[in-house]
């Protein structure tokens, strides 16, 4: 199972929250049926953690667990998303709790938002800022949905 979040932050929250609610917690309760992997930010942390997961994938499907799998919790536009194929017992669910949309605040995006609208006034053709923005966000999901 992977689960992926908009961000590190979103994640980090989430995991938080679910650490603290419930007796036994909701995260307790995830770990009872699930060997669960936080992806970590550091490249040789997530080397370690994406051994990990598939660790726990062998020795679950072997029958050496009473836990139904693993889940990788992951970020969208993050290390899991890029590039790694999870195939057969890797990938069989895939979880987005949000869609990864770029920070609006950031320098980049309201400049190149700005730019794209001024062009589009300008030429009447391409994308507006607000176009470009959601096609971002969507590329991201379309690249969690093909781990």
């Amino acid at each position: 199972m992977l689960v992926f979040f908009p961000s590190y932050g979103v994640m980090r929250s989430c995991v938080e929250h679910w650490r603290n609610t419930g007796n036994p917690s909701i995260w307790d309760r995830v770990c009872a049926s699930k060997h669960a992997v936080v992806e970590p930010t550091g490249k040789e942390e997530f080397r370690e953690a994406f051994k990990e997961f598939n660790d726990a994938l062998e020795v679950s499907k072997a029958g050496g667990s009473n836990k139904n799998g693993a889940a990788f919790f992951a970020v969208c536009r993050g290390k899991v998303s890029e590039g790694i194929d999870f195939a057969d017992k890797a990938g069989r669910c895939v979880v987005l709790t949000g869609i990864p949309y770029a920070p609006k605040a950031d320098a980049k995006v309201r400049i190149k938002r700005s730019f794209l609208d001024t062009n589009r006034v300008r030429d009447k053709d391409g994308l507006t800022g607000e176009e470009w923005y959601s096609q971002g966000a969507m590329r991201a999901v379309n690249q969690v949905s093909a781990a």
